[in-house]
């Protein structure tokens, strides 16, 4: 959906570094395509910080990051996916410039 624009999905799991092949158990299961990450470290509370240090590491915890590491949006437990998509769509950059700038206000 968004492949004409420079946007990357990465996932990431909080499982322990030893749970990894339960992890791609499950990332195999769904069919994922993105590129997932896992924790290499049992000290999830550092890195959970690394990402918002308000996060109180309850999951799912979905973040959109622009290039330059501005947070565009987070939500904690299950995504508002129109929202998502609006928020995607309004500040990642496509061809025509008019087509974010709709986004932006509607």
């Amino acid at each position: 959906m968004y492949s004409d624009r420079d946007l990357s999905l990465v996932t990431v799991s909080v499982n322990m570094p030893d749970e990894e092949p339960g992890v791609l158990r499950f990332l195999e299961k769904k069919h994922a395509t993105s590129r997932n990450l896992l924790f290499s470290s049992t000290d999830t509370a550092e890195l959970q910080k690394a990402f918002d240090p308000a996060w109180d590491s309850a999951v799912p915890y979905t973040i959109l990051l622009s290039g330059d590491g501005k947070v565009l949006y987070k939500e904690l437990g299950s995504v508002d996916v129109l929202e998502l998509r609006r928020t995607i769509l309004a500040n990642v950059e496509s061809e025509y410039a008019g087509f974010n700038q709709y986004w932006k206000e509607n």
